[in-house]
């Protein structure tokens, strides 16, 4: 089978390799070179040992025509293929990239297709530890598309800059020593943030990337939290973009609500899965973990079983758990609930209209990441506000000093955020304003 399948490439190859050679209009011949490029790509997933040299040969053929749109065509096709082996890892020169996105930009109308090209080549570029070169090839980009009569294009295309900044600030490395404890990054973290919200230009990206940031930020490192929402609702406040002024200022305002949670009463109010409206009355004298969470967060599911841990073993001493679930697919909530035989309650919008992000509870908590849990004290008032791993255990073990011993050290899912990835642990929620 595998036979006939390469003898019909074969065919193929032929038959465009005679249309090539033909006195045929430019797109009938554009066609036939794709054509034949898939065809020796099929052969070389089917291990044909000449497949390799044949698409070598065809795109130098491509790239000495006479036909401009096919030596357009050659280039692209080797500038893709020295792309793949830079991201493999392979020894390819970086100026050799930036001279070939240059000239991209000479032979490609400037549309998203090529500005997306142009953001995949920096981050290859960055990813392959050639830092320098992908601020360049940011910049470069940007400064191409800057006035191109697409507003929404130029507006992207100016993103690019803010990636050039946040890349050049060296942030992420910042971000990462600091949540490995080096309290000497606090001070250097924040003010760097605090340039790069205030730099000329900054726009959607690097507002963005620190409200991916903060909500790490509020459990391992509260003070820093606090100097980086600051600096949201000033940094933003007089840009003349106005949806990114309204977008900041929620920010800030959510964290506002998230940080007045603890040392008040705290209540929660909507209605159970039968529809019947839930009592939280009924918790009075409880210690009771408020999750806020959905079946479609996977922080929120990694998160499940260190709950159910601490249920079963302190809800004889008056341990309970009620959730605050943002599913709309009511169908698959209620699978999930009754696979997972989940012992405590959970509470949705009263109105159906309203659940998922639209629920009452996130406008009124400031919630903007899940998982986000509160702990409120017997006396109705909220104790902590998503706290995790050791401190979880530590914080329960203080509050049921008869409990049993608390479980042996967590494992990763518990551990600060890599330096490559610093927001891995939450699932966000909507990042335009409203």
């Amino acid at each position: 089978m595998i036979a006939d399948m390469q003898r019909i490439q074969s065919q193929i190859v032929d038959v465009c390799e005679r249309v090539l050679k033909m006195d045929a209009p430019e797109e009938v011949k554009l066609a036939a070179a794709h054509s034949e490029l898939a065809a020796f790509s099929q052969m070389l997933s089917m291990g044909d040992a000449t497949a390799a040299k044949r698409i070598e040969e065809f795109v130098a053929r491509m790239n000495a025509s006479d036909d401009e749109v096919l030596q357009r065509m050659g280039f692209e096709v080797g500038f893709a293929d020295r792309m793949n082996s830079l991201r493999m890892g392979n020894d390819v020169d970086p100026l050799t990239a930036m001279k070939d996105l240059r000239h991209l930009l000479t032979i490609r109308d400037k549309d998203f297709q090529l500005l997306q090209i142009g953001n995949d080549v920096a981050a290859i570029l960055d990813e392959a530890g050639h830092p320098k070169q992908a601020i360049d090839a940011f910049r470069l980009m940007a400064d191409a598309f800057k006035d191109v009569e697409d507003a929404g294009l130029r507006e992207a295309a100016a993103g690019l800059n803010d990636r050039a900044r946040l890349l050049e600030s060296d942030i992420t490395t910042l971000l990462g020593d600091m949540l490995e404890g080096n309290e000497e990054a606090n001070a250097k973290f924040v003010k760097a943030a605090q340039e790069l919200l205030e730099a000329e230009g900054a726009g959607f990206v690097t507002l963005d990337y620190f409200q991916q940031v903060a909500p790490r930020l509020e459990i391992d490192k509260p003070e820093v939290a606090r100097e980086l929402y600051t600096a949201f609702s000033t940094a933003f406040k007089t840009n003349s973009n106005t949806e990114l002024a309204k977008l900041a200022l929620q920010t800030y305002e959510s964290y506002y609500k998230r940080s007045a949670i603890v040392g008040n009463p705290f209540t929660v109010e909507g209605n159970d899965l039968r529809g019947e409206k839930f009592e939280w009355a009924q918790y009075k004298d409880k210690i009771v973990l408020v999750d806020f969470w959905a079946t479609w967060c996977g922080p929120c599911l990694e998160e499940m079983p260190n709950i159910r841990e601490n249920y079963d073993r302190y809800h004889d001493q008056g341990f309970e758990v009620v959730g605050v679930n943002l599913d709309e697919d009511m169908q698959s909530l209620h699978n999930f609930i009754e696979f997972h035989k989940l012992p405590w309650t959970s509470v949705l919008a009263a109105d159906p209209r309203m659940r998922g992000w639209s629920h009452p509870m996130i406008e009124k908590c400031g919630v903007t990441s899940l998982p986000f849990l509160v702990l409120v004290g017997r006396d109705g008032i909220a104790l902590a506000t998503n706290i995790r791993g050791y401190a979880w255990d530590e914080k329960l073990a203080e509050l049921f000093p008869a409990g049993d011993t608390p479980p042996v050290p967590r494992d990763a899912k518990s551990a600060p955020a890599s330096k490559a990835n610093p927001a891995t642990t939450t699932e966000s929620g909507p990042a335009t304003a409203e």
